[in-house]
């Protein structure tokens, strides 16, 4: 009776044992196909998702005009636009956002500043966007010097390029020690023979529907 009782435990040793290893191979085996499978998924994903990327990047259509001079005849300090987000919506309608600053070292401060107002908009919205007026209790920035906004606009299109419409900046304060109490900062590309710009920021285009696959 011992002698079977020891063969029955040494059978059940052995089979939990074997057990165990299976176990572990098969968990590795399962962890090896996991290492190997995922990469090439997600490689995949990655080149799908590349191809179909949209693509706004703004160009400036006059580059090379001299901006510095507007501002220099009128007696205000340089402004600086950059166009930061491009979204295409629908037909030539895109909405847009831009940054705008100055590195005067006698800037204009929020206590100082009435209004400031993008005007002129050829846009879906209203003409006007305000930004700070205490006319109106709007106080959208805190830095008269440094700010963000963002709105909607109609494009004019030709081909694969969307252009961005023309429009004026509109500064209102109360004083400042250098410069008139109001001025306008304008965009758009217009130069006399010499190079020197009318207007403050140049205009910008993009590919039309911001599509990578859109040929001039």
């Amino acid at each position: 009776m011992k002698f079977y009782t020891l063969i029955s435990i040494f059978f059940l040793q052995s089979c939990v044992i074997n057990a165990l290893d299976f176990a572990a191979s098969g968990w590795n085996a399962t962890s090896t196909s996991r290492s190997v499978l995922v990469p090439s998924s997600s490689t995949g994903s990655a080149s799908s998702s590349s191809s179909t990327a949209s693509v706004c990047s703004p160009t400036a259509v006059c580059p090379n005009d001299n901006f510095n001079w507007h501002a220099q005849q009128l007696g205000y300090d340089r402004y600086y636009l950059e166009i930061t987000d491009i979204e295409w919506e629908y037909s030539n309608v895109y909405e847009i956002s831009i940054h705008v600053y100055s590195k005067t070292t006698e800037p204009i401060t929020l206590s100082d500043l009435w209004e400031l107002k993008i005007i002129g908009l050829n846009s879906p919205d209203e003409s006007t966007v305000v930004l700070f007026s205490h006319n109106e209790n709007v106080y959208k920035i805190d830095n008269p010097i440094d700010w963000t906004a963002s709105f909607r606009v109609y494009t004019s299109d030709s081909g694969c390029i969307s252009t961005m419409p023309n429009f004026q900046i509109q500064y209102d304060y109360s004083y400042v020690p250098k410069g008139p109490g109001s001025f306008d900062l304008s965009v758009g590309c217009n130069a006399d023979n010499m190079g020197n710009s009318q207007t403050d920021f140049p205009s910008y285009e993009w590919s039309k529907e911001c599509s990578a696959n859109c040929i001039a």
